[in-house]
C-alpha cells in the first residue's frame, strides 16, 4: 500500500542513516502514532503509522497497527491489504491474523474469516476473541444459506430477515446490502430499498448492484423511462448484469404495450386495446403499480364493450395490487351502478369519499345512495317490463297485457296457490300502473322519493282500473261504453286525488281529537323495535295506532297479539288472533298465535288443535313443531302420560274440586287471615312446603315474607298513600303467588319431571336407535365439545365413552361417516385425559392411545380425513411435549408439517418444534425453527406469535453465543410485548 503524504525513497538524508537509525526513527513515529490512536485522532495516528512503515517496509506490526487505525477509519478494504502484508511478514503474527479474518468477516466473506480465525486458534487455542469471532462466520453463513433458499421461494420477508442478521457482523458487505435492497423492492418497500441503494452509490458510485436496484424501484413505482436509464448505467458498469438486461428489456416492451394500448383505446379500437393491455399484463407480474394501472384500463375497455363482469374482476385486481388507486374505485363503482349492484357501489363511493373529500366525489356517493334507496322499492317499471324512459302509451300497452295475463278470472281453475299468486301480480300491476301514469307520482318515484311518506300511497281497486281498459272481466265491448266512461273518470279521480283517504284519516275531529299523525308502515316500525326492547306496553300502543289506519291488516293483529301474551292479557291476545284470521283462516301466522294464546290461557287441548292445523299447512316451519311439543307435554303433566297414570273415578275430578277449594279458601282467609294462617302452617306437610318452593325458586322468600307481614296486626290496618289497604294488598299478592304455584305444577310438576327423567335414561340403556343418528351424534359431540371448553373433564369423558360405545355398534350404512366421528370421539377422549392430567400426569398414558387410535382411523381414509389427522398428530405431539418426551413430540409435529394449510398454524407449530429442540439443547435447529416461525408470523402481521418466535431465537442465539444477536431480538421482543 502507497504511503500518504510521504516518500522516503526521495528522501537522501535517509541513504545516510544505518540500519539501527532507521529503526530509532521508525519506532519513534509508532510511538506518535500510537499517541494519536489513545486519543481517538486516526487519521494523524496512520499518518505516523505511515511514516513508520517507509522508515522499516518489512516490520510487521507495523502494517498490523495501521490495519488496526484504517479499521477504525471504515477502509476495510485497505485494512485488510496491511492485515494480509503483516502475516505475510510474519505468520506467527497472531494480531495479523485476527485483523484479516476482521476485515474478511466485516467485508462478507465469511469463509476467508473463519480460515483466518482457524489459524489465530492453532497459534493461541484459548484465544475468546477468536472463538466468539468463528461463532460469527458460522451465523452469517447459516444466515446465508436462509437467505438463497429463501429467495428461491420467493420468501422475500425471510430473506430480509436473514440479510438483517447477517449485517449485524458483515456491517461492510455491499452483496448483502444489495440483496437486501432488492428484496426490500421486490416487497414493495420501494423508500427503503432506495435508501439503501443510496448508501451504497455514494461510497463506491460505480456499483451496479446499487445502480440495478435504484432502476428496479423506480420501475415498479411507474416511472419507466428513468429506470431504463439506471439499468442502462448497470450494464456499462457490468456488462454481464443479466437482472439488469432483463428488468431494462422488459421495461422497454411493458411501455411500448401500454402506449400501443392507449393509442388504440383513443382510436376508438376498444377490441384491439383490450387485447394489448391484456399482452402487457403478461410481460411482469412483479411490477405492482404498473399492472394495477393496466387492469383498471383493461377494465375501461371492458365496461365500453359491455364486459362489465370482467371490468369488476378487472378493478378488484386492480385495488389488491394497489389498495390506495382511487381511479380503480371509481370504475368498479360506476359499474356496479351499471348493473344495478348499488350497494358495492355505495361501499366503493364511500372509500373514495373517505380518501378524497371532493365536490364531485360527494355528488356520485348521493347518487348512488338514492339508486340503492330506489333498489329496495318495488319495481314498478320491471313489474310492467317497460324501460325507465318508457312513454305513456308503452306503459298503457304493457298494463294491458300484464293486467289480462294475470287477472283472476283467467286461472278461476288453477290451483289455491296459483290463484292466490296470480291475484298478487295483478294487484301490483295495478298499483304500478296508478303510480306511472300519472306524472307527477312517477316524478317522485323516480326522484326516489318514498310515497308512503309523502302521502302519496293511497287504496285503489285494481278491477276498477281493469274495467277503465277492458269494460269489465268478460272483455272489451262497445257496447259497453258507458260504463268504460264511467270507470275512466273514477281512475281520472284516484289519479287526481289520491291523498284523500289518508288525509281524512289525519284531520282533527268535530271532537278536537287527533287522529294518527303518522303512516301505517312507520307504526308498524316502531312497534316492532319497542316489542324488541321489550317495551311491549308502548308497543302495543304503536299496534293499536296502525290499526287505526289499517283495522283489518292481518299482520299487525298478529303482532299486538304477541305484545297482549308478553303482557299477560291472554283474552285480549286471543282476540287478536281470531281477528287476524277472520277473512283468511289459512292464515298460518294467525293460527299459529292463536296457539300462543290458547297455551298461555292453560286450554292445552285447543292450543294442540291450531298447532296441528298450522303444521299441516307448513310443515317446514319449527314454532308449530315446537308448539307441538310443548302442548303435548303440557297435557301429559296435568293429568299424567297413559303409560304410567292409572286413572280412577274418585279422583276424576280432583283437579276442578282443587280450584274450587282454592277459592273457597280466599275468601276464608280474607275474613280470618290470622287464623287461616296459622291452620294452613299447622296443616301443610314438608313434602308441601318443599314442592312450593322449588316451583317459586327465589319467589318462595317474598311469599313467607309477605305471611310474615300478616302477623303484624298494626301493619295491615295501614293504608297506601293511594288510600288502598295494605291487608288487601298482601292478600292479593298471596293469592296471586299461590296461582301461579298451581299453574306451574300444571306445566311441569315434580312427579312429572322425575319420570321424565327416568324414561330417558331407561330409553338410553335399551339402545333404541335414534331416529337420525347423524344429528344425534352432532349434537352430543357439541355437547362434548362445550364440556371440555368449560373445564368440565370429567362430564365430557363419561359423555364421549357412552357416545363411542354406541357409535361402535353402528355399522356404515346406519352412521356413513362412522370412521371420521369415531376419530372426533377419541380425540375428545384423549383431550379429556389430558385435561384430568394437567395436576397429575397419571392418565397421560389414556390421552396418547386414544389420540393413537385417532391417527390410526385418519390414516385408513387417506385424503377425505387429512384434517383428522393434522388434528391427531397435534394432540399426539401436545402429549408427548407435557410428559417430557421432547424427541417423540418433534418427530409427530414434522410428520404434520406438510399437512400446514394457514400462516398462524405454521407460526404456532414452527414455535413448538423450535422449544423442543431447545429443551434438547439442539441450539442450531431450535434458531432455524424460531426463524421459521418468525418468518410465517411477519407474513400474517401476527404481533403475538412474533413476540414468541423472537424470544425463542433469542434464548437459542443466547446459548449459542451470539450475544449481539440475542440481544437485538429481546429488545425487538420487548417492543413488540410493550
Amino acid at each position: 500500500m502507497a504511503t500518504v503524504g510521504y516518500d522516503a525513497s526521495a528522501d537522501p538524508e535517509m541513504e545516510l542513516l544505518s540500519d539501527e537509525e532507521l529503526e530509532r526513527e521508525a519506532e519513534g513515529y509508532k510511538e506518535q502514532g500510537n499517541a494519536h490512536y489513545i486519543k481517538k485522532a486516526y487519521t494523524e495516528a496512520f499518518s505516523y503509522y505511515s511514516k513508520a512503515i517507509d522508515m522499516c517496509p518489512k516490520n510487521a506490526s507495523y502494517y498490523g497497527n495501521r490495519a488496526a487505525t484504517l479499521m477504525m477509519l471504515s477502509r476495510y478494504r485497505e485494512a485488510l491489504e496491511d492485515s494480509q502484508q503483516a502475516v505475510r511478514l510474519d505468520d506467527a503474527f497472531m494480531k495479523g491474523h485476527l485483523r484479516e479474518g476482521k476485515c474478511h468477516l466485516l467485508l462478507g466473506n465469511a469463509m476467508a474469516a473463519s480460515r483466518c480465525f482457524q489459524k489465530v486458534l492453532e497459534l493461541e487455542p484459548d484465544n475468546s476473541q477468536a472463538q466468539q469471532e468463528m461463532k460469527n462466520a458460522e451465523s452469517i453463513l447459516e444466515y446465508e444459506r436462509m437467505a438463497e433458499i429463501g429467495f428461491d421461494k420467493r420468501d422475500f420477508r425471510m430473506v430480509v430477515f436473514c440479510m438483517d442478521r447477517a449485517l449485524e457482523s458483515a456491517s461492510a458487505c455491499h452483496r448483502f446490502k444489495v440483496l437486501k435492497a432488492e428484496c426490500l423492492a421486490l416487497l414493495g418497500r420501494y423508500t427503503e430499498a432506495q435508501s439503501v441503494a443510496s448508501d451504497i452509490l455514494r461510497m463506491d458510485s460505480t456499483n451496479g448492484d446499487a445502480l440495478y436496484v435504484r432502476g428496479l424501484c423506480l420501475y415498479y413505482e411507474d416511472c419507466i423511462d428513468k429506470a431504463v436509464q439506471f439499468f442502462v448505467q448497470a450494464l456499462r458498469m457490468a456488462p454481464d448484469h443479466e437482472k439488469a438486461r432483463l428488468a431494462c428489456r422488459n421495461a422497454k416492451a411493458l411501455k411500448a404495450k401500454k402506449e400501443e394500448g392507449n393509442q388504440a383505446f383513443k382510436e376508438g379500437g376498444f377490441e384491439e386495446a383490450y387485447e394489448l393491455y391484456s399482452d402487457a399484463l403478461t410481460i411482469d407480474p412483479n411490477n405492482i403499480k404498473t399492472n394495477a394501472k393496466l387492469y383498471c384500463n383493461r377494465a375501461t375497455v371492458g365496461s365500453k364493450l359491455k364486459k362489465l363482469e370482467q371490468a369488476i374482476e378487472d378493478c378488484t385486481k386492480a385495488i389488491k395490487l394497489d389498495e390506495s388507486y382511487i381511479k380503480a374505485y371509481l370504475r368498479r363503482a360506476q359499474c356496479f351502478m351499471d348493473t344495478e349492484q348499488y350497494e358495492e357501489a355505495v361501499r366503493d363511493y364511500e372509500k373514495v369519499y373517505q380518501t378524497e373529500k371532493t365536490k364531485e366525489h360527494k355528488h356520485l356517493l348521493k347518487a348512488a345512495q338514492l339508486e340503492l334507496k330506489k333498489s329496495k322499492r318495488k319495481d314498478y317499471y320491471k313489474v310492467l317490463g317497460v324501460e325507465k324512459n318508457a312513454t305513456e302509451d308503452e306503459i298503457k300497452k304493457a298494463y294491458r297485457k300484464r293486467a289480462l295475463m294475470h287477472h283472476p278470472d283467467r286461472h278461476s281453475g288453477a290451483s289455491a296457490e296459483v290463484q292466490k299468486e296470480e291475484e298478487k301480480k295483478f294487484k301490483e300491476v295495478g298499483e304500478a300502473f296508478t303510480v306511472l301514469s300519472d306524472p307527477k307520482k312517477k316524478s317522485r318515484y323516480d326522484g326516489g322519493h318514498d310515497l308512503e311518506d309523502d302521502d302519496m300511497n293511497m287504496d285503489f281497486d285494481a278491477n276498477n282500473i281493469f274495467k277503465a281498459f277492458f269494460g269489465g272481466p268478460g272483455g272489451f265491448s262497445f257496447e259497453d261504453v258507458p260504463v268504460l266512461r264511467e270507470s275512466c273518470l273514477l281512475v281520472k279521480k284516484l289519479v287526481i286525488q289520491p291523498c284523500s283517504i289518508h288525509i281524512y284519516a289525519k284531520m282533527p275531529d268535530n271532537d278536537g281529537g287527533q287522529g294518527p299523525k303518522s303512516t301505517f308502515s312507520t307504526y308498524m316500525a316502531e312497534g316492532e323495535q319497542l316489542f324488541h326492547k321489550g317495551e311491549y306496553g308502548k308497543a302495543t300502543e304503536s299496534y293499536s295506532a296502525a290499526l287505526i289506519l289499517k283495522p283489518d291488516d292481518k299482520n299487525c293483529l298478529v303482532a299486538r297479539s304477541k305484545c297482549y301474551v308478553k303482557l299477560g292479557e291472554s283474552a285480549k291476545a286471543l282476540k287478536d288472533a281470531d281477528a287476524s284470521l277472520k277473512e283468511d283462516g289459512f292464515f298460518f301466522k294467525g293460527l299459529h298465535q292463536k296457539a300462543e294464546a290458547l297455551y298461555t290461557m292453560g286450554d292445552f287441548e285447543f292450543a294442540l288443535v291450531f298447532y296441528h292445523r298450522g303444521h299441516r299447512l307448513r310443515p317446514e316451519l319449527q314454532d308449530f313443531r315446537l308448539g307441538i311439543q310443548k302442548a303435548q307435554e303440557a297435557i301429559n303433566n296435568c293429568v299424567g302420560s297413559p303409560s304410567s297414570v292409572k286413572l280412577e273415578n274418585k279422583s276424576a275430578l280432583s283437579f276442578v274440586h282443587k280450584v274450587e277449594d282454592l277459592k273457597m279458601a280466599q275468601q276464608k282467609y280474607l275474613v280470618h287471615p290470622l287464623k287461616k294462617v296459622q291452620r294452613k302452617q299447622d296443616q301443610e306437610m314438608p313434602k308441601n312446603e318443599r314442592t312450593a318452593k322449588q316451583l317459586l325458586s327465589e319467589l318462595y322468600a317474598d311469599k313467607e315474607y309477605l305471611e310474615k307481614l300478616l302477623k303484624d296486626e298494626d301493619l295491615i290496618k295501614g293504608k297506601t298513600r293511594s288510600g288502598e289497604h295494605l291487608q288487601e294488598l298482601i292478600f292479593t299478592c298471596i293469592s296471586y303467588l299461590d296461582t301461579r304455584t298451581e299453574f306451574w305444577r300444571q306445566q311441569k310438576p315434580i312427579y312429572a319431571r322425575q319420570h321424565d327423567r327416568q324414561l330417558q335414561q331407561r330409553q338410553w340403556s335399551h339402545h333404541h336407535l335414534p331416529s337420525d343418528p347423524t344429528c344425534n351424534v352432532l349434537r352430543n359431540l357439541e355437547k362434548i365439545n362445550a364440556a371440555l371448553n368449560a373445564g368440565n373433564a370429567e362430564s365430557s369423558l363419561k359423555k364421549a365413552r357412552e357416545v363411542l360405545k354406541n357409535v361402535q355398534g353402528w355399522s356404515e350404512d346406519v352412521l356413513p361417516n362412522r370412521t371420521e366421528v369415531l376419530g372426533h370421539l377419541y380425540s375428545c377422549l384423549g383431550n379429556t385425559a389430558l385435561g384430568n392430567a394437567l395436576m397429575d400426569l397419571g392418565d397421560m398414558d389414556k390421552a396418547l392411545d386414544n389420540h393413537l387410535k385417532d391417527l390410526e382411523l385418519a390414516k385408513q381414509g387417506q385424503v377425505k380425513l387429512m384434517d383428522s389427522k393434522s388434528r391427531a398428530l397435534d394432540n399426539i405431539g401436545r402429549v408427548y411435549a407435557r410428559t417430557g418426551k421432547f424427541q417423540q413430540a418433534i418427530e409427530a409435529w414434522e410428520e404434520k408439517v406438510c399437512l400446514l394449510r394457514s400462516g398462524l398454524e405454521k407460526a404456532w407449530l414452527f414455535h413448538e418444534i423450535g422449544r423442543c429442540y431447545l429443551e434438547l439443547k439442539q441450539y442450531v435447529e431450535a434458531r432455524d425453527y424460531g426463524t421459521q416461525s418468525l418468518g410465517a408470523a411477519s407474513d400474517i402481521c401476527d404481533e403475538k406469535w412474533q413476540l414468541n418466535a423472537s424470544v425463542l431465537v433469542a434464548q437459542a442465539e443466547l446459548k449459542l453465543g451470539n450475544f449481539k444477536t440475542s440481544v437485538l431480538l429481546f429488545e425487538k421482543a420487548l417492543d413488540l410485548a410493550k
